[in-house]
């Protein structure tokens, strides 16, 4: 997409919050990805933007969320869980931010999630934060046939149904037929990035 003139050049770093002594269960993913924004902040998002040539000047707090609007946070499955963590957490470092087949986890987990809770949550921060006049923008994605599509059908109702969303700042994309793989993904990832960082 890149060299086709699609989006403009960009790092993608491929991040995971396991390491060689962590579990892999689903309650270990899951505890991990609930504290894996503080890795982002503090160890991750210094350590990438300290070697390479990004928009920030440098690696300070202030330089970093001065460079919000060039940063982007996506993932898919638990990684979507972990997306909309993110943004929780961290939307004054990132402007915008892929949940791909997942909704939001902040209150609740799987098989208990709380929509409205952490819809009225997000809402909040937004508000409070004043994203709407800062800029952000999400966009939410899911297969049709993906195996876990509720809680993202759930939640993109939720949000559609509130004004504060609006389609500037959040997108609700459904793959006819897509199931819970990384072909949807690709998919997701080719219409979400143009929207983003295109030319």
């Amino acid at each position: 997409m890149i060299s086709k003139g699609q989006i403009k050049p960009l790092i993608v770093v491929s991040a995971t919050f396991y390491n060689a002594n962590s579990g892999s269960d689903f309650g270990s993913s899951v505890a991990e990805l609930r504290s894996f924004h503080n890795d982002f902040e503090k160890h991750l998002m210094p350590a990438v933007e300290g070697k390479y040539r990004t928009y920030a000047v440098s690696t300070s707090d202030a330089d970093l969320k001065a460079s919000r609007s060039h940063r982007a946070f996506g993932g898919f499955s638990l990684g979507s869980v972990t997306t909309w963590l993110e943004f929780c957490y961290n939307s004054d470092y990132i402007s915008s931010f892929i949940p791909m087949s997942g909704s939001s986890w902040y209150y609740g987990g799987f098989g208990d999630f709380q929509i409205k809770k952490n819809v009225d949550f997000i809402e909040q921060l937004v508000i409070q934060n004043k994203l709407n006049e800062r800029g952000y923008f999400i966009y939410h994605a899911v297969g049709t046939n993906d195996a876990v599509k509720e809680q993202s059908y759930m939640m993109a109702e939720e949000m559609l149904s509130r004004k504060t969303f609006s389609s500037e700042h959040y997108v609700f994309y459904q793959k006819q037929d897509g199931i819970h793989d990384h072909f949807a993904v690709r998919e997701f990832l080719y219409n979400a990035l143009p929207l983003i960082f295109g030319k």
